[in-house]
């Protein structure tokens, strides 16, 4: 595993790599086919896998299709995976207890999110509550104008309980990150219905323990 470790600010980040022969029915990085594979296998996230990009019939696994060195690389950075609370065990958890999440970020994200230590890299406050019900409403909207191509506003922070959807995150130019945080249940809203994003969403200024990070290519 240390062969994949750096750290950024005192905090592990394990890397990736892109897969050099990949096909339409393949991860494009190291770090997807970890991720693919255990929610094909139902293990971690346990969350309902009817979208998955491929399902494991069909590809036999992503690390079937890797070469030795790759395989090498995939074993080191799956024993690295720190895997989400489920959507049903943030739902019951007590206020003061905290739950493990997951966000994909760019590196600016990162960077202020690791300086301030709060869920939206602003000045973070122990004194912050969770988000309304109004607020969640209005994020959940404001996800779904989004999807059909509509102009983004500024948004509440969204972690999420489902791994291949903060990877999926972790996007645009420059260095893409997947953060793994702890936050207390306190300070988290829920939506009543999931949807396919598992969203669970704070104020900016929430605070955060962050676990560690996953550089992709």
């Amino acid at each position: 595993m240390d062969q994949i470790r750096t750290t950024i600010s005192g905090i592990n980040c394990y890397d990736s790599k892109s897969i050099k022969s990949s096909n339409k029915n393949q991860a494009e990085s190291i770090f997807d086919a970890v991720i693919m594979d255990l929610e094909n296998e139902g293990m971690g996230s346990r969350n309902p896998s009817t979208d998955s990009q491929v399902s494991a019939v069909e590809t036999e696994g992503q690390k079937s299709q890797l070469s030795d060195e790759e395989k090498a690389h995939y074993e080191a950075l799956k024993q690295a995976i720190v895997q989400p609370s489920t959507w049903e065990d943030v739902k019951n958890t007590k206020d003061e207890d905290k739950v493990t999440l997951w966000r994909g970020c760019t590196r600016e994200q990162l960077d202020q999110m690791i300086k301030e230590r709060s869920a939206g890299g602003i000045t973070v406050s122990n004194l912050a509550s969770k988000p309304d019900k109004e607020q969640i409403k209005l994020q959940k909207g404001r996800d779904e104008k989004k999807k059909m191509g509509g102009k983004e506003n500024v948004s509440l922070p969204e972690f999420t309980t489902k791994m291949s959807i903060a990877s999926s995150f972790a996007r645009g130019e420059g260095e893409k990150y997947v953060m793994v945080v702890k936050i207390q249940k306190k300070y988290i809203g829920m939506p009543d219905d999931p949807g396919s994003e598992f969203g669970c969403i704070t104020l900016r200024e929430a605070p955060i323990e962050i676990v560690c990070l996953y550089k992709k290519h």
